[in-house]
């Protein structure tokens, strides 16, 4: 056990020691390990912020809170790029709505939002999660995860809508699988009947 938080502390230490060379700002604000050996690395909507590919800089984003370094698809995030209103902040609702300016990206999806929307940002999230090229860096410190990574209220009402959104996604995917299959089965005894149709004017 000892050994293993040596390591867990050797890797924190070291990561924030090139951190510190590379850019002083983007030391995350918090580092808490929990007793289950889990490291979160908590972000401040300030060092997000320095994150925006300026000076030298890398590039960060969030979504729904998990803060992903982008710096590899600079054709896209770079300023100037498509895609640019999503670095150095948490641009979630923007990423379903296609409202790419300030006010987009800073919109209430909670409020604004519909289940199904906010289903599809969990969607991008996860994307950036399994991409590769876009390493996880933290968690953002704000109205999603508190100031130690903890998660927070409404965190836990945004997964309760993710959850019904899954369910409902569920639900349509089952309703329209049956529908293809009834319509095959349509096309099928369409073609058997014309089928035997040509059968019996071939006797004739």
């Amino acid at each position: 056990m000892m050994l293993r938080l040596s390591k867990v502390a050797i890797y924190i230490f070291g990561y924030l020691v090139v951190r510190l060379l590379q850019n002083p700002l983007s030391v995350p604000c918090w580092v808490e390990a929990t007793q289950e050996d889990e490291v979160r690395v908590v972000i401040s909507p300030e060092q997000l912020a320095s994150m925006n590919g300026k000076d030298g800089s890398d590039m960060w984003l969030s979504i729904l809170g998990h803060v992903y370094n982008v710096t590899a698809g600079e054709e896209y995030y770079a300023e100037g790029g498509p895609y640019e209103i999503f670095v150095g902040r948490d641009g979630s609702a923007a990423f379903v709505t296609g409202d790419f300016t300030p006010e987009g990206a800073a919109k209430d999806f909670l409020e604004e939002l519909e289940t199904h929307q906010i289903l599809q940002m969990e969607d991008w999230r996860i994307f950036y999660e399994e991409e590769e090229k876009y390493p996880f860096v933290g968690y953002l410190q704000g109205d999603l995860f508190d100031e130690s990574g903890t998660p927070t209220e409404r965190w836990q009402r945004v997964q309760e809508i993710i959850e019904k959104g899954r369910e409902e996604r569920a639900e349509k995917d089952r309703l329209r699988a049956i529908k293809i299959e009834e319509r095959k089965k349509q096309r099928e005894a369409r073609l058997a009947a014309e089928a035997t149709d040509k059968e019996k004017s071939a006797e004739l």
